[in-house]
């Protein structure tokens, strides 16, 4: 199923036995890959942890860059060639292949904070998996309204007992490979994402506990071509696909989420116009009403809109 597993050959890496393993899934962002693993480097060494790059592209062009960064840096790393332009077979391929119990998610275009990992493992306790929060990084020529909006930030909402409120994401969590009851990245929601959503959602309905550490934090660097309202509004759309299938799947009322759906939307609408003086304000509304929309194009059956795997 996989094409290739490379690692790199260095006696000097760290012979420690890994207690948990860091798994990336890249495609075609060789640089912001190889910053993203010396972030990792850079992690106080209280933990051994090894790293699993998993290559989406069609070609495995960043394998030899890779390996090479991995020798540089002193990082145990597999190289993993799994092409599919499919982030959920990425996903998928970090279950099949990860042989420790603990298995971290976190994105090519990341680099993590000084203590990051740390944090994470005092997080979880003795829950199923924790989310850190990902903030977003801006070139200096981006809109002052998108670096104010920070409309690509993740954060995980926690109650008071600090579980986890909404949804979970891959970009930066720890979870319990062990506590895993044979759940799969869902391959038809690649290419227009929500893979993750599903997947933590599915989790927890079978009692699965996740918890929130804020101090946890991972910086994106965020691509140009996903700093304009057009692509945000896409991605809105797409996710609202993502909560009608979860509204089918719990199995709602689907006459009362397009109603619910349609109320919704046109309150932002509204909210949109009533804030277009404020460039912040005005585009959070529209967004939201476009995750609105997406619900109720997906209950009338419309497609998702692709937004992965397709980027040069």
């Amino acid at each position: 199923m996989y094409q290739s597993i490379a690692q790199p050959q260095n006696r000097a890496l760290p012979l420690s036995e890994p207690v948990l393993t860091i798994c990336i899934c890249t495609h075609r962002r060789t640089a912001w890959l190889i910053a993203c693993l010396q972030s990792l480097a850079n992690q106080e060494p209280n933990t051994p942890f090894c790293v699993l790059v998993v290559d989406n592209d069609a070609d495995d062009t960043a394998r030899s860059q890779v390996l090479r960064a991995a020798v540089e840096f002193g990082l145990q790393l597999r190289y993993v060639h799994a092409p599919a332009h499919n982030i959920a077979l990425a996903r998928n391929a970090a279950l099949d292949l990860c042989d420790t119990d603990l298995l971290v998610f976190f994105d090519d275009d990341q680099q993590a904070e000084p203590g990051w990992l740390q944090h994470l493992l005092q997080g979880l306790g003795d829950a199923d998996a924790v989310f850190g929060p990902v903030l977003p990084i801006y070139r200096s020529t981006e809109p002052e309204w998108l670096q104010q909006g920070r409309f690509h930030q993740k954060q995980a909402r926690s109650a008071p007992d600090g579980t986890l409120v909404g949804y979970g994401y891959t970009a930066n969590v720890l979870l319990r490979r062990d506590r895993l009851p044979g759940l799969r990245f869902d391959l038809q929601s690649g290419p227009t994402g929500g893979e993750d959503t599903r997947f933590f959602h599915q989790w927890a309905s079978l009692c699965a506990r996740f918890v929130v550490a804020d101090l946890a934090i991972a910086s994106e660097e965020i691509a140009p071509e996903r700093c304009t309202m057009q692509w945000l509004t896409k991605r809105h759309v797409a996710s609202g696909h993502v909560h009608a299938d979860l509204i089918r799947q719990d199995g709602r009322s689907l006459a009362w989420a397009f109603l619910s759906a349609g109320l919704k939307y046109l309150y932002c609408q509204i909210a949109a116009a009533l804030t277009c003086y404020r460039p912040v304000r005005w585009r959070a509304w529209r967004l939201r009403g476009a995750l609105h929309y997406g619900v109720m194009a997906a209950l009338l059956g419309a497609r998702a809109p692709a937004l992965y795997g397709q980027e040069a």
